[in-house]
Protein backbone atom coordinates (compact mmCIF):
# COMPACT_ATOMS: atom_id res chain seq x y z
CA UNK A 1 0.00 0.00 0.00
CA UNK A 2 1.45 3.67 -1.10
CA UNK A 3 1.60 6.31 1.20
CA UNK A 4 -1.25 7.99 -0.69
CA UNK A 5 -3.78 5.59 -0.02
CA UNK A 6 -2.62 5.04 3.85
CA UNK A 7 -3.26 8.81 4.16
CA UNK A 8 -6.81 8.24 2.11
CA UNK A 9 -7.92 5.26 4.36
CA UNK A 10 -6.65 7.59 7.38
CA UNK A 11 -8.56 10.58 6.03
CA UNK A 12 -11.60 8.46 5.75
CA UNK A 13 -11.58 6.48 9.12
CA UNK A 14 -10.91 9.79 10.87
CA UNK A 15 -13.61 11.66 9.01
CA UNK A 16 -11.48 14.59 8.12
CA UNK A 17 -10.07 16.30 5.17
CA UNK A 18 -6.90 17.11 6.42
CA UNK A 19 -4.18 15.91 8.86
CA UNK A 20 -1.30 18.06 10.59
CA UNK A 21 0.59 15.05 11.49
CA UNK A 22 1.06 12.00 9.82
CA UNK A 23 3.58 9.11 11.22
CA UNK A 24 4.48 5.78 9.59
CA UNK A 25 4.17 3.69 13.04
CA UNK A 26 6.89 1.38 12.62
CA UNK A 27 9.49 0.68 9.41
CA UNK A 28 8.91 -2.53 9.42
CA UNK A 29 12.58 -3.65 8.17
CA UNK A 30 11.91 -6.92 7.26
CA UNK A 31 9.74 -5.17 3.65
CA UNK A 32 12.59 -2.88 3.10
CA UNK A 33 10.41 -0.67 2.14
CA UNK A 34 10.75 2.42 5.02
CA UNK A 35 12.75 4.79 3.19
CA UNK A 36 10.75 5.02 -0.12
CA UNK A 37 7.61 5.15 2.74
CA UNK A 38 9.75 8.21 3.81
CA UNK A 39 9.79 9.72 0.62
CA UNK A 40 6.12 9.99 0.48
CA UNK A 41 5.72 10.96 3.09
CA UNK A 42 7.66 13.97 2.56
CA UNK A 43 6.23 14.62 -0.88
CA UNK A 44 3.01 14.90 0.80
CA UNK A 45 4.37 17.45 2.96
CA UNK A 46 5.83 19.40 0.01
CA UNK A 47 2.52 19.30 -1.81
CA UNK A 48 1.05 20.42 1.23
CA UNK A 49 -1.17 17.60 1.04
CA UNK A 50 -0.68 17.57 4.84
CA UNK A 51 1.12 19.53 7.30
CA UNK A 52 4.40 17.73 8.52
CA UNK A 53 5.07 13.90 8.56
CA UNK A 54 7.34 11.83 10.65
CA UNK A 55 7.59 8.28 12.06
CA UNK A 56 7.00 6.07 15.20
CA UNK A 57 9.33 3.76 17.12
CA UNK A 58 12.39 4.17 14.28
CA UNK A 59 15.38 3.31 15.92
CA UNK A 60 19.07 4.92 14.99
CA UNK A 61 19.67 2.61 12.31
CA UNK A 62 16.63 3.44 10.08
CA UNK A 63 17.13 7.01 10.64
CA UNK A 64 20.45 6.51 9.34
CA UNK A 65 18.91 4.92 6.64
CA UNK A 66 16.90 8.12 5.80
CA UNK A 67 19.38 10.03 6.41
CA UNK A 68 21.83 7.84 3.38
CA UNK A 69 18.76 8.93 1.28
CA UNK A 70 18.50 12.69 1.61
CA UNK A 71 15.83 12.75 3.89
CA UNK A 72 15.90 14.87 6.99
CA UNK A 73 13.33 12.62 9.22
CA UNK A 74 11.25 15.68 11.14
CA UNK A 75 9.39 13.67 13.76
CA UNK A 76 10.31 10.38 15.54
CA UNK A 77 7.95 9.11 18.09
CA UNK A 78 9.05 6.64 21.07
CA UNK A 79 8.61 5.26 24.08
CA UNK A 80 9.81 7.94 26.35
CA UNK A 81 8.65 8.30 30.20
CA UNK A 82 11.14 8.60 33.45
CA UNK A 83 11.21 5.01 33.34
CA UNK A 84 12.34 4.47 29.75
CA UNK A 85 14.83 6.98 29.26
CA UNK A 86 16.15 6.44 25.52
CA UNK A 87 19.48 7.81 25.72
CA UNK A 88 21.18 7.18 23.08
CA UNK A 89 18.11 7.51 20.89
CA UNK A 90 17.41 11.03 22.07
CA UNK A 91 20.94 11.84 21.75
CA UNK A 92 20.49 11.16 18.03
CA UNK A 93 17.56 13.51 17.50
CA UNK A 94 18.82 16.01 18.71
CA UNK A 95 22.10 15.86 16.81
CA UNK A 96 20.12 15.58 13.57
CA UNK A 97 17.11 18.06 14.87
CA UNK A 98 14.66 15.32 15.61
CA UNK A 99 11.52 16.37 17.34
CA UNK A 100 10.57 13.81 19.63
CA UNK A 101 7.21 12.77 20.20
CA UNK A 102 6.84 11.01 23.34
CA UNK A 103 4.27 7.89 23.40
CA UNK A 104 3.08 6.62 27.12
CA UNK A 105 4.70 9.70 28.41
CA UNK A 106 2.99 8.62 31.71
CA UNK A 107 4.72 5.54 30.93
CA UNK A 108 2.82 1.81 31.07
CA UNK A 109 1.18 1.19 34.34
CA UNK A 110 3.37 4.06 35.51
CA UNK A 111 5.05 3.09 38.81
CA UNK A 112 6.85 5.63 39.06
CA UNK A 113 3.68 7.60 39.35
CA UNK A 114 3.43 6.80 42.83
CA UNK A 115 7.21 7.18 43.65
CA UNK A 116 7.54 10.16 46.66
CA UNK A 117 9.41 12.35 43.58
CA UNK A 118 6.41 12.07 41.80
CA UNK A 119 3.55 11.58 44.44
CA UNK A 120 4.91 13.39 46.91
CA UNK A 121 5.32 16.46 44.82
CA UNK A 122 1.75 16.32 43.10
CA UNK A 123 0.27 16.62 46.41
CA UNK A 124 2.86 19.93 47.88
CA UNK A 125 1.92 21.54 44.72
CA UNK A 126 -1.83 20.17 44.12
CA UNK A 127 -2.12 19.02 41.15
CA UNK A 128 -2.45 14.77 40.00
CA UNK A 129 1.42 13.21 39.49
CA UNK A 130 0.74 13.35 35.42
CA UNK A 131 0.32 17.15 35.95
CA UNK A 132 3.95 16.71 37.16
CA UNK A 133 5.72 14.70 34.96
CA UNK A 134 3.65 16.27 31.44
CA UNK A 135 5.29 19.72 31.95
CA UNK A 136 8.50 18.15 32.46
CA UNK A 137 8.51 16.43 29.18
CA UNK A 138 7.26 19.59 27.50
CA UNK A 139 10.06 21.67 29.61
CA UNK A 140 12.49 18.52 28.10
CA UNK A 141 11.81 19.67 24.63
CA UNK A 142 9.65 17.09 23.91
CA UNK A 143 6.05 16.35 22.38
CA UNK A 144 4.03 14.46 24.69
CA UNK A 145 0.85 12.49 24.00
CA UNK A 146 -0.81 10.77 26.42
CA UNK A 147 -4.09 9.01 26.04
CA UNK A 148 -6.72 8.13 28.48
CA UNK A 149 -10.29 6.67 28.69
CA UNK A 150 -10.94 8.51 31.55
CA UNK A 151 -12.75 12.02 30.54
CA UNK A 152 -11.42 13.34 33.61
CA UNK A 153 -7.81 12.28 33.47
CA UNK A 154 -8.03 13.40 29.79
CA UNK A 155 -9.09 16.79 31.07
CA UNK A 156 -6.47 17.06 33.91
CA UNK A 157 -3.78 16.16 31.32
CA UNK A 158 -5.24 19.03 29.36
CA UNK A 159 -4.29 21.47 32.20
CA UNK A 160 -1.23 20.54 33.10
CA UNK A 161 -0.09 24.32 33.34
CA UNK A 162 -2.97 25.82 35.26
CA UNK A 163 -1.93 27.30 38.74
CA UNK A 164 -2.86 25.36 41.68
Amino acid sequence: MGVRTALAGALGRLGVEYLDLFLMHWPNPAQGTFVEACKGLRELADEEVIRAWGVSNFKPAHLRRDQAAGLQVPVNQVQVDPETGQKHQLALHREHGIRTAAYSPLGRNGAFMNSPAVAGTAAEMGKTPGQIVLPWRVQSGRVAVPKSVDDRREKENLDVFRSP
